[in-house]
């Protein structure tokens, strides 16, 4: 499930990716469900379900699910998050389950200015270079990165940029509950050659 949030009509859209391994086309519904995750709530929210003919293969569905007109909109000062479940149900039997976690946000430009859910912000951040002196390498669990964005929190920040490399899975859905902006980059640090066939260029 790849979810798209869209602040102005308060959804997400969804492609929505189903292997169909048997040897012919097969109809098949679609349970589409949610509820918001945040400290004060846990609202569930209304099911759509439809129904598809999934043919022999990889089959892709678009699909627009409506989170409602008091949709909540995540930012660093509220960081809520949708829970979305999707179960496919074959006649009445349901054979599969995925859920996707994702927070209602718009992040964009505007002139010279960062802009989050139509409000100016500016990154407040510190520099990661992936140096954790204490065990050689940066932690895999998601309460060892709650400890540090709290930490980062603290001290009025909302940014950290990982200078030349991409945290572990848990850093992203830590900074989703925090409310904390993230810049993971490539691996690679120095100088990028003006040359098509160069190795540097070709990554």
């Amino acid at each position: 499930i790849k979810t798209k949030p869209d602040v102005v009509q308060k959804a997400v859209h969804l492609d929505v990716l189903i292997s169909n391994t048997s040897e012919s086309d097969q109809s098949m519904e679609l349970l589409i469900s949610a509820h918001l995750v945040d400290k004060n709530s846990q609202k569930q929210l209304k099911d759509l379900r439809q129904n598809f003919l999934l043919k022999k293969g990889v089959n892709q569905l678009q699909l627009t699910y409506s989170l409602g007109k008091n949709a909540k909109l995540w930012s660093e000062y509220s960081p809520a998050l949708y829970q979305l479940q999707i179960d496919i149900f074959q006649n009445g039997k349901k054979i599969d389950a995925q859920q996707s976690v994702f927070g209602l946000r718009e992040f964009k430009t505007t002139g010279k200015s960062f802009v989050i859910n139509g409000n100016k912000t500016f990154l407040r951040g510190r520099h990661d270079a992936c140096v954790f002196p204490l065990t050689g390498y940066a932690p895999m669990e998601l309460n060892e990165w709650l400890k540090y964005y709290k930490t980062i929190k603290e001290y009025g920040f909302n940014h950290v940029r990982f200078h030349s490399w991409c945290p572990p899975e848990a850093a992203f859905e830590a900074a989703d509950l925090m409310g904390v902006y993230l810049q993971p980059e490539l691996p690679y640090w120095g100088l990028i050659e003006n040359q098509p066939s160069h190795p540097v260029t070709q990554f």
